[in-house]
């Protein structure tokens, strides 16, 4: 059978170049350089003079000598901001400084796209706080989502929170709050989520987070051993992946353990036919071929970590991994499923249904489709063998009953 596969998994060689006991994990970095999160400086040219923000005009809305002394620090803090400062690193002292901050000011209105302190007006930052400290008492304010989104992100960076695990339950509950009310919010904070969780290895919670690559990988075990596995499972597995759930036909209902005995023995002589005529796995039609995909974790966040994940193998699910080599990410995806195989094994077991129907008498009978002429005359040698070893199991169940008796 090797001569017709063609799909064989790729070794990206992750484990192997990980585990080797090299030391050079640089990843090929500028020179004094250990991880791309310590960019933070840029060189100034010798004519540079330091900038200074005017950040929204805020003496014109609110007298900095009335502040609050930690507000005014803040506000100092950004004004002598030097303008080469990395945004995200900048935004995580600050935060830092801030994380015990309250407030109890009027709410007013701000949007903005990446938010931070430095963006806010002084009114702005006033209604910052307020709001956040809602947010920690667990109300859920009817607010710009430009303030939800600082909120997250000192949240991400671990601002304000004991653990990570606290952290999680967070973003979780603010996941859970606005979701119905601003699904915008959700579609961002949803994937922010699954990042944290493996950024802080949190792996209690990957069956809660990865529930789809939990289930696929399921699925791929199944097709990986269709030929030895449970039947019950195999029959499970393949109803549901395909375009016919003969779990719902009347055939089914009546007599389970027959049909489900005589669908296996069609599928498995049948499947590895299939696999040799496209030249692909099972697992490979269903999922797609495996491949690594790099990716920066928490994407479109304002995100900054002073002591960064440099090193790790995360393990999510069974045929699931997130990579770190030198601060850079990658995961494990698939990628090209057959979207034929659905209506491949639909056809099969409808044709296998109606065959089973004649031969046990069942009615309603149902009539031959031209889908399914290619199984056709595979099926029927199948469903013979399985009914004449049917036939004799019963009648040695008979014999066995009255030498009994």
């Amino acid at each position: 059978m090797d001569r017709y596969y063609t799909d064989e998994d790729i070794d990206f060689g992750q484990d192997e170049r990980w585990n080797d006991g090299s030391t050079d994990d640089t990843y090929s970095l500028p020179p004094g350089t250990d991880s791309i999160h310590n960019w933070d400086y840029f060189e100034p040219e010798d004519e540079e003079t330091e900038r200074r923000f005017d950040f929204g005009n805020r003496q014109t809305d609110s007298n900095d000598d009335a502040l609050p002394e930690q507000l005014r620090a803040l506000l100092d803090m950004i004004r002598k901001q030097p303008w080469q400062i990395a945004m995200t690193k900048s935004f995580y002292e600050q935060a830092l400084f801030m994380q015990d901050y309250e407030d109890d000011a009027e709410i007013v209105g701000y949007m903005n796209y990446f938010p931070t302190y430095r963006d806010m007006t002084v009114n702005q930052l006033r209604s910052y706080f307020t709001i956040r400290k809602q947010l920690r008492l667990g109300k859920a304010p009817d607010v710009s989502l430009s303030y939800l989104f600082v909120y997250v992100y000192e949240t991400l960076m671990r601002i304000g929170v004991n653990t990570a695990e606290e952290g999680y339950e967070i973003l979780c509950a603010l996941n859970d709050a606005y979701r119905e009310s601003e699904p915008k919010f959700s579609r961002y904070l949803t994937p922010w989520i699954r990042d944290y969780v493996v950024y802080n290895n949190l792996s209690a919670h990957f069956p809660d987070v990865f529930v789809q690559e939990q289930e696929q990988d399921k699925v791929v075990e199944v097709l990986d051993n269709y030929a030895t596995c449970d039947p019950q499972r195999l029959f499970d597995t393949l109803c549901g992946l395909s375009k016919y759930d003969l779990r719902q036909a009347a055939l089914y209902k009546k007599f389970p353990k027959e049909t489900m005995d005589a669908v296996v023995g069609v599928l498995r002589q049948l499947l590895p036919a299939i696999e040799k005529e496209r030249h692909h796995h099972l697992r490979t039609m269903y999922a797609g071929k495996r491949v690594s995909r790099s990716g920066a974790m928490f994407s479109n966040a304002v995100f900054y970590d002073p002591q960064p994940v440099r090193n790790a193998v995360i393990n999510v699910a069974p045929m699931h991994r997130f990579f770190c080599r030198g601060g850079l990410w990658s995961h494990d995806a698939y990628v090209g499923a057959d979207l034929s195989l659905k209506k491949t094994l639909g056809a099969i077991l409808r044709e296998t249904d109606r065959q089973l129907r004649e031969r046990l008498g069942f009615k309603p009978k149902l009539s031959p489709t031209t889908a399914c002429d290619a199984y056709r005359a595979r099926i029927e040698p199948v469903l013979a063998s399985w009914q004449a070893a049917e036939q004799r199991r019963r009648a040695a169940e008979e014999a066995e009953k009255h030498r009994l008796q």
